[in-house]
């Protein structure tokens, strides 16, 4: 396929519809994210959004090709009137090259975007409006998202070590399917206490892990790892921010909101009783709102984002 003929067409369309420049990103969704980003940060350059490249096989038909590999095939193309948009996923971490803006990439700088849709500052407000309850302190999620990146931080550290050395061309002796098997939630939840039982859990399985681990690195990696992973804005207490984000959105933001509004909405029902189908109606879909959250511009990642539009 060629990709410079494609990123050519892009060029000129863009023009003769009478618009700045092309936007090439990884799927539909991503074109949301980024569109209402360019938008909320006043990008000046009027755009058309591009999300997958259509690709004729040899039996005759067709197929979309979408995703990071392919957005990152236009890099070569990339200008002021073709910028490229792309997840950071471990790669930021764990490669000693990656494109930037000088390059005309843009970059989520979490792991991907749901790692902003589940942004724990903006998660209970999520829940309450949900439910029309104004309980907010019947769970603290940003402190339970805290907590449990601070339990996995350790093992997220001894991951990023495994993953660099496979980018090296060595074996990889904790596989991010494994880490990602080790740190999501067993579904929903028993909110007591703030999810103590849940985080015990937790806790458990990832000493398992690390005892499992113990050979595979020395203390000095883990030391050097944590300060080249703490220049990029990891800390113990947000690590949640930079772990996969679909596990992270599927199997831990999921399973927090729903054990929360499902507590919220039952102690509506109790006060609203025995009148409650109007209630239980009015309700609004969690996961909808999950789905449409914008409220994730008190994240600190997000200035990065803003700096690389301003010095675009």
């Amino acid at each position: 396929m060629d990709f410079k003929e494609r990123a050519d067409f892009y060029k000129k369309a863009v023009r003769f519809l009478g618009l700045d420049m092309a936007f090439y990103v990884e799927d539909g969704e991503d074109k949301d994210f980024w569109e209402h980003i360019l938008t909320t940060f006043q990008f000046p350059f009027t755009r058309k959004f591009y999300h997958y490249t259509q690709e004729k096989l040899p039996d005759g038909t067709t197929k979309q090709r979408k995703g990071k590999a392919t957005v990152l095939n236009y890099l070569p193309y990339s200008d002021k009137r073709l910028a490229l948009c792309i997840d950071s996923d471990y790669d930021l971490l764990t490669k000693t090259s990656n494109p930037t803006i000088q390059d005309n990439v843009f970059q989520t700088y979490t792991h991907s975007i749901e790692n902003y849709k589940s942004y724990a500052p903006s998660l209970m407000g999520l829940c309450l409006e949900a439910t029309h309850s104004t309980d907010n302190q019947l769970f603290d999620i940003e402190k339970f998202l805290s907590d449990y990146s601070e339990i996995i931080y350790p093992l997220f550290v001894v991951f990023i070590i495994s993953e660099s050395k496979g980018n090296a061309g060595a074996i990889r002796f904790l596989t991010g399917q494994k880490f990602a098997e080790t740190a999501v939630l067993r579904g929903d939840f028993d909110i007591k206490n703030n999810g103590k039982a849940e985080l015990e859990a937790l806790k458990d399985r990832v000493k398992i892990q690390l005892d499992r681990l113990g050979t595979s690195y020395t203390s000095a990696e883990f030391q050097a790892t944590e300060l080249h992973i703490k220049t990029l804005g990891v800390t113990p207490e947000n690590t949640y921010l930079f772990f996969r984000g679909h596990s992270l959105y599927d199997a831990v933001t999921s399973p927090i909101i729903r054990s929360v509004s499902k507590s919220l909405k039952n102690n509506e029902i109790k006060k609203r009783r025995p009148n409650v189908q109007l209630y239980i109606d009015s309700c609004k879909d969690i996961a909808q709102l999950l789905k449409e959250n914008k409220n994730y511009y008190s994240c600190p990642l997000i200035n990065k984002i803003r700096a690389d539009i301003a010095a675009f």
